[in-house]
């Protein structure tokens, strides 16, 4: 097995992450999700965007652009939703997938 000095088991059997000197350090995204204990937001859907069967890219980024000029709600985030199951043809990366 591997040995990491950023990432390591404890005395006690946990994972244990070695910080910078000004704090930085691994993020532990264990605890998130199902079963995790945290729980994601519910952000509101505030627009749909569905696949066309060809390049999805400009519907994508209109979404991308109209929904990240409207005021924040709910955990200061909203969402786009996929309208329907199908292939998402994209040509390039949108604005706004970093």
């Amino acid at each position: 097995m591997a040995r990491s000095q950023w990432v390591y088991f404890d005395s006690s059997g946990r994972l244990s992450y070695r910080a910078l000197d000004k704090g930085d350090r691994i993020l532990d995204f264990s605890y998130a999700g199902y079963m995790g204990g945290g729980v994601a937001p519910i952000a509101p859907v505030k627009r749909t965007v569905a696949p066309s069967g060809g390049d999805d890219t400009a519907a994508i980024q209109a979404a991308i652009d109209e929904v990240s000029q409207m005021p924040l709600v709910n955990y200061m985030c909203s969402r786009i939703k996929g309208g329907r199951p199908g292939c998402w043809w994209i040509a390039r990366r949108p604005r706004g997938w970093d």
